[in-house]
């Protein structure tokens, strides 16, 4: 015999309540009605808690120093300043000198430790080249800084051209 849906359901219905018209009035206890939490400032605290609290007693929020703060505030913004201009000014003459071809750095620490990690000359100027490009790929290249031939004793002049 073939059952349809409706039919399975009152049946099982019938099986849990032991009749299908009781199944909507099963006992359910009620839960106590839940209110969102209030925050309490100073003057809606509850007696209790204000007697409880030592007289001159202040919370996180008030301050009465407010001179002090602002002062203090002052004295951190300058002092964030003179950082910020000196680690901005100490990078870009770091910059400057260290992309000067004429830099002593890379007569004094480039070149030995070129030599040390590379026994072979060969691979050393391979792993040189190497670099610069890399240095000139991203802006940072050595560079020679200025006219090194202001008075002009470089000037050659050949079939008419200089």
């Amino acid at each position: 015999m073939a059952m349809n849906a409706g039919a399975r359901l009152a049946r099982a219905r019938t099986a849990l309540t032991g009749n299908g018209a009781a199944f909507h009035r099963l006992p359910c206890h009620s839960l106590p009605r839940q209110t969102p939490p209030t925050v309490r400032t100073p003057a809606t605290l509850p007696r209790t808690l204000s007697r409880a609290l030592p007289a001159g007693t202040r919370f996180a929020s008030t301050s009465t120093q407010g001179v002090v703060r602002d002062s203090n505030a002052l004295v951190t913004r300058l002092r964030n300043l003179f950082l910020g201009t000196s680690i901005g000014l100490f990078l870009t003459f770091t910059y400057l000198y260290v992309t000067d071809t004429r830099a002593g750095v890379h007569q004094w620490l480039v070149v030995p430790s070129l030599r040390w990690l590379y026994a072979d000359a060969e691979e050393a100027h391979e792993a040189g080249t190497r670099f610069l490009k890399a240095l000139h790929s991203f802006g940072v290249h050595p560079r020679e800084r200025g006219d090194p031939d202001v008075a002009g004793d470089l000037r050659v002049e050949v079939f008419g051209h200089v």
